[in-house]
Order: C-alpha cells, then structure tokens, then sequence
C-alpha cells in the first residue's frame, strides 16, 4: 500500500488546528477627559485589557472594588497598564484621583 505524504500532512495539520486554543484578544480602555472610554466592556475569559493614558495633564490610575485584582500605580501620560481576565465576573474599577468625577468602569467577563 503506498502511502500518500500529503494527506497525512493535512490531516496532521486539521489535528492541530483542532486542537489549539482560541487566541485572546487585547481591548483597549482609553483614560481621558477624566473618564474611561469606554466605560463598559464585555469580553472573553482570557483577554486583556489595556488601560491607555491619553489626558496630558491629569494623572490617572485603574483601581478596582475587588482588592485581590491588583490594579496600578499612578499611569503616566502615553504609558499603559494591562490585566489579562481569566474567570468570568463582573468587576468594576476607578480612577481615584476622579472617582468622584465619575471616573469609573467595568469589564464583564463572559
């Protein structure tokens, strides 16, 4: 019997294509105007999430409600912070140089 080396080079690669995770993705959360843009996000266990410093002149950083998800030190201008989400939940965060201004959010984690 004579052995075809191209099927079983397609069937290798269906094996692994099949098998292979789904890839993350990055969202990104602007922080500007004294908010986050936006606000509210909904993604997928295993994402990230990328806070970005747009506002030149206001300091700005990410904290959130539930204290056993580190969040950031003060992010400078054009700098980033990044949190990869691994379990679905709801989890709200501020900024707290402008909490009180409304400077808040939430990433939902399907």
């Amino acid at each position: 019997m004579k052995v075809n080396h191209l099927n079983i080079l397609l069937l290798a690669a269906a094996c692994i294509s099949l098998s292979s995770p789904a890839f993350a993705d990055e969202v990104v959360v602007k922080m500007k105007d004294w908010l986050f843009k936006p606000a509210a996000i909904t993604i997928k266990a295993g994402d990230t999430v990328v806070w970005v410093h747009e506002d030149e002149d206001d300091p700005h950083n990410v904290i959130f409600e539930d204290a056993s998800i580190k969040g950031s030190e003060t992010i400078k201008y054009g700098k980033q912070f990044k949190v990869v989400f691994d379990k679905a939940g709801e989890y709200k965060y501020y900024c707290r140089f402008h909490r009180d201004n409304g400077m808040r959010g939430v990433v939902i984690v399907k």
